[in-house]
């Protein structure tokens, strides 16, 4: 029984020496890698504090708040004889963001506003993606639907990096025919005069509301809306609006609409 009762204090105390973190104090800091930015400006990113207790807890902040300053690509730290070393590896630099393929300055104005890497920033590879979504939306949301974007990085020796698009628009994407479905209670003439979309036809080669536009979508659905509630029908819903390509070309925009019940004075529900 005595045997059995040290077997488990022994391990009592191994459980609880194996419990405690790591620590150390640091009292001097050496930074391996680094070319642009300073040993400084690191210390700064990392909030590090020299002759301070560093425990498992407190290395893992400091690498997480080094990445989130976006400058690095890859982070080790060691700690040696109270020395605190981080062997660094730092993003490149973008020297230049190509838009191939576009000659509306205005539309490579408002793609450019709209990226998240930029010229004198540093890449980041997450980035690069989004950036490439984003202009994807943007150029569909504007008609381009069919737009095609081949992403290319061009590497330089002086750890910069220039980005180009390469960019094929194709042609626009126009509205065919216009189609209400459901309990819609209006004829369709009545609800396409509501709505800002409009079918393509010969003779509106100067409009730019025949093409296919998610924002203008959403708002068509809005002013259905309130053209129903202004009617009294005030439980009335746009169930969904979809945009079909047809074989011939173009695309079918359709509204599904649940109109529900007619409210008058009398009867009105609050």
């Amino acid at each position: 029984m005595k045997k059995f009762l040290s077997n488990i204090t022994i391990f009592i105390i191994l459980f609880l020496f194996s419990s405690i973190s790591y620590a150390e104090v640091i009292e001097k800091l050496k930074v391996v890698g680094n070319k642009r930015i300073s040993q400084e400006t690191i210390k700064v990113f990392g909030d590090i504090k020299l002759n301070t207790n560093y425990d498992e807890k407190r290395l893992n902040k400091l690498i997480h708040d080094l990445y989130q300053s976006n400058y690095f690509s890859e982070i080790k730290i060691n700690i040696k004889d109270g020395t605190l070393e981080i062997f660094i590896k730092e993003n490149p630099i973008i020297s230049t963001v190509k838009l191939e393929g576009i000659k509306n300055k205005a539309i490579i104005k408002g793609l450019r506003e709209g990226i998240i890497l930029k010229e004198r920033v540093s890449y980041v590879e997450s980035y690069f993606l989004t950036d490439l979504n984003y202009l994807k939306a943007v150029l569909r949301n504007i008609g381009y639907y069919f737009v095609e974007i081949e992403p290319f990085k061009k590497e330089k020796d002086n750890n910069t990096i220039d980005l180009i698009y390469k960019i094929k628009l194709g042609e626009k994407a126009k509205i065919k025919k216009i189609i209400f479905l459901g309990d819609k209670k209006f004829k369709d003439k009545r609800l396409k005069s509501i709505i800002t979309s409009e079918e393509s036809k010969p003779w509106k080669f100067i409009s730019k509301k025949k093409y296919l536009n998610e924002k203008r979508s959403k708002m068509d659905e809005r002013l259905l809306l309130n053209y129903y509630k202004n009617k009294g029908y005030y439980e009335a819903k746009v169930l969904s609006s979809n945009a079909l390509f047809t074989e011939g070309g173009g695309f079918k925009l359709i509204f599904n609409i649940d109109g529900g019940k007619k409210y008058k004075i009398g009867n009105f529900i609050i």
